[in-house]
């Protein structure tokens, strides 16, 4: 009987551990966008990939972002931060979002539950025309201001974050609603 009491009591114990650790090891919840912005400079890392080219380097900064379909949007809806090579960000904003990234010497284009891997194989003189070559076709991007450019298909995208604009979208929504 004594040892009845005993198992029972360490079992209540562990049980309490347990549900104690749980709730340690729970996610945490988003943090408010206003204390990510306060936050935002020990957020930020100024690191820069190795690149396979100079075509590459040159693009890095301008091209490697998250984009939003035709601008950004109206609200904030559920933002997830998530690390990136130039700090912890926001990267995803629904299914009209657009990413160019650079990893281990390659592009990465990814939209629309597709990925493709692509080249840059030249850049403008001026700085803000990328043309690219992947395993099917070629593409050309073109930069003008906070905006992106698919050549041929009609279509814009907004820049909401990316290593050259850190946390753009949050920052201006902050500002514009006194956040």
């Amino acid at each position: 009987m004594k040892h009845a009491i005993k198992i029972k009591a360490l079992l209540s114990a562990a049980v309490i551990t347990l549900l104690s650790l749980a709730v340690l090891c729970a996610d945490a919840p988003e943090p408010a966008p206003g204390d990510v912005l306060k936050l935002s400079d020990t957020y930020f890392r100024s690191t820069t990939p190795d690149f396979a080219s100079e075509l590459d380097r040159q693009a890095w900064k301008t091209l490697e972002g998250v984009y939003i379909k035709d601008g950004p949007p109206a609200s904030l809806g559920t933002l997830k931060l998530s690390n990136t090579i130039w700090g912890q960000d926001y990267v995803d904003f629904g299914p009209e979002t657009l990413s160019v990234s650079y990893r281990d010497g390659e592009w990465y284009f990814k939209g629309a539950g597709v990925t493709e891997v692509m080249c840059i194989t030249a850049i403008s003189k001026d700085g803000k025309s990328f043309y690219t070559e992947n395993d099917w076709y070629p593409l050309t991007f073109s930069v003008d201001g906070e905006y992106l450019f698919i050549e041929g298909y009609d279509m814009r995208f907004y820049k909401a974050t990316g290593p050259d604009c850190y946390m753009r979208f949050l920052k201006k929504y902050a500002a514009e609603h006194g956040l």
